[in-house]
């Protein structure tokens, strides 16, 4: 699927050039009826630029697709808009583009779960504010405390946000900070 997609890509970065190509006259095209200024063939020019950095992107770079795909469709889109009758079904292209942009932006993009867990997991500070104390053991049940102590959580740093447990005879309210967590049967 991946190279099916890179390919469909290249077709259409492709396709492109044929719009920038009549522009500066550099290749009598007469499919394209309607006539490209200088202007609009940069247009062009640009747009297969970004579609054929969003192919390589899709295997170099998987992360930063989404945002060279999603530039990529509005330039494309801009350009394809200025010889609809010529060009009109490169739109099918743009939109194909656009939901593998969008799948991208939430498999890797900045609110997602792939972001998050890099944001969890990043080095904080070892300050004494972040570490894990007595006092901030002291809201929990005392089984809990036997074993966070067996495991040696005492002076390690905190891990982001409080895990949400869900145990049948125990249930934690999630709260902002462990002291802030309200426990209850």
């Amino acid at each position: 699927m991946r190279w099916l997609v890179t390919v469909a890509l290249l077709v259409h970065g492709l396709i492109h050039l044929m719009g920038s190509a009549k522009a500066f006259g550099l290749a009598a095209l007469p499919q394209l009826h309607k006539p490209i200024s200088n202007a609009m063939g940069m247009v062009w020019l640009v747009g297969a630029m970004l579609v054929f950095a969003a192919a390589a992107s899709w295997h170099i770079w998987p992360r930063g697709f989404w945002a060279l795909g999603l530039l990529a469709a509005i330039v494309s889109q801009l350009a394809i808009s200025s010889a609809w009758p010529d060009a009109k079904f490169g739109t099918i292209a743009n939109v194909l583009l656009l939901i593998a942009s969008t799948i991208g932006f939430f498999m890797y993009g900045p609110t997602s779960l792939h972001a998050q867990f890099v944001r969890d997991s990043s080095p904080r500070s070892t300050s004494a504010a972040n570490l894990v104390t007595e006092a901030d053991l002291d809201p929990l049940p005392e089984p809990a405390k036997r074993y966070l102590r067996a495991v040696g959580v005492g002076g390690q740093r905190h891990q982001g946000r409080p895990s949400r447990f869900c145990l049948s005879a125990l249930r934690c309210q999630r709260g902002h900070h462990a002291r802030e967590t309200t426990w209850r049967n």
